[in-house]
Formats: structure tokens, sequence, C-alpha cells
């Protein structure tokens, strides 16, 4: 990458159509994010997510903390975009053990 500061971004935006996508599982050059008309938005959602997983993550079906991320699901960001239905399903997760018995496809 060069000399300089980088900033690095999880895989935390699981849909590839979002305008937030380009930063998913990246690593850039501070100067390029601190340019960037998303960097803001992007920089917000990344904490958003690291402070999901690390610090607060709750199963939405029982209500009780997962203490193992392996032992989830999450579903990340799916969108940036506060108007999308899908918006306040941002970063959910779900125990692995709700799904036990359900037909799979």
């Amino acid at each position: 990458m060069g000399g300089g500061a980088a900033v690095a971004f999880p895989p935390f935006v699981k849909n590839e159509r979002d305008a937030l996508y380009i930063f998913n599982d990246s690593a850039f050059h501070q100067a390029c994010v601190d340019s960037h008309p998303k960097a803001q938005a992007a920089i917000a959602a990344r904490h958003e997510a690291i402070e999901h997983r690390l610090r607060r993550a709750v199963c939405v079906v029982c209500g009780e903390r997962i203490e193992e991320s392996k032992d989830s699901i999450w579903l990340g960001l799916l969108t940036s975009d506060s108007t999308n239905s899908l918006y306040e399903f941002n970063n959910l997760s779900i125990h692995h053990s709700h799904f036990k018995g359900m037909a799979t496809f």
C-alpha cells in the first residue's frame, strides 16, 4: 500500500449493491478514506458492527447475550439506506440453536 497511515474495514457489509460495499473487508490509505464522500458513513457502520459483535450481541429470537460469535449467525450491514425496509435488520444476530430441526434445502 505504500507509506502513510492505513484504515482497515472488516467484512461487515453483506449486500454487494450497498454504497458502502466498497469498504467491505478492505484496507485503504487514510488520506483516501478521508477524501471519500461515504467515509463517515462507512466508519460509523464499521464502529456499529464492531460494537455489536464484541460487546452487545443479543439473539433476536431468545433475547439472550451471544457469548461466542461462532455460535450465531450475524446478518451484518444489509443496507446503509435508512429508508430501505431491510435497514431494521442490520446487525441482527441469531443463535444457531434456533435453526435446529428446520428443513434444509
